[in-house]
């Protein structure tokens, strides 16, 4: 089975140049799953997307105040989804081949904050304890490995860069890379700038790539994947 996953860390989905932008992406690359991560609004959005689009179900982390927010779309025409549970950074739902879980898809928003994004990295040991099936992570990881993935600023934390690797290597987890430009957004604050890219789709024992597929300031990729609950809405 093929699939096409449209990842996109939005950092707000309320507008309406957002939403033009989507379903512009949606009609050219019609995807199987749509992950928005950053959505930074309610749920109402979302049935706009869900009336616009051949996506027929979404499963819903909702924001804390303005922060986060985690949206997962798919077409049950075409993929056969279960969402297993939703907390505050993640959506953790099963891709089912039959009666039996194919591959498992996790799209996370990581929290800056070390005692919630904690409590994120227990709950992903225990889905690597608890399946035994292909794994794709995707999402904000709020935290670059190392300094290659930015320009200017301050220096990668080494403490927060090395928990993520300890986490990454603890579950078998590999970062799968990317094509395309090296950052995908720019933070000016005054007179500095720095380039930096901390979206990252990681997998274990998956056959996957990433690809760019809208250039600029905000992070949207295309996933090519070969061979393989706290609010559900249906359209």
């Amino acid at each position: 089975m093929d699939s096409t996953i449209l990842f996109w860390n939005c950092r707000g989905a309320t507008s309406d140049v957002f939403l033009n932008s989507l379903l512009n992406m949606l009609r050219r690359h019609n995807p199987t799953i749509l992950l928005l991560v950053k959505t930074r609004t309610q749920e109402y959005r979302a049935g706009t997307i869900l009336s616009n689009s051949q996506l027929d179900f979404v499963a819903i982390s909702e924001v804390s105040g303005h922060v986060g927010g985690i949206w997962t779309f798919w077409s049950s025409t075409k993929i056969n989804i279960q969402v297993a549970s939703i907390f505050d950074q993640v959506i953790v739902s099963l891709v089912l081949k039959g009666q039996k879980v194919d591959w498992m898809l996790t799209p996370i928003y990581v929290s800056p904050h070390s005692v919630v994004r904690s409590g994120l990295w227990q709950c992903t040991m225990k889905l690597r304890q608890c399946n035994n099936v292909p794994w794709l992570l995707v999402g904000d990881m709020n935290q670059h490995l190392d300094n290659r993935h930015k320009k200017g600023g301050n220096k990668v934390h080494w403490r927060r860069s090395q928990e993520l690797q300890d986490v990454l290597d603890e579950r078998s987890i590999l970062d799968i890379g990317f094509s395309g430009p090296k950052y995908t957004h720019r933070l000016t604050e005054g007179l500095q700038s720095q380039d930096t890219r901390k979206s990252r789709s990681l997998q274990r024992q998956y056959n996957t790539y990433l690809e760019p597929i809208q250039k600029g300031d905000r992070e949207t990729f295309e996933l090519k994947c070969h061979g393989l609950t706290r609010l559900v809405l249906q359209r």
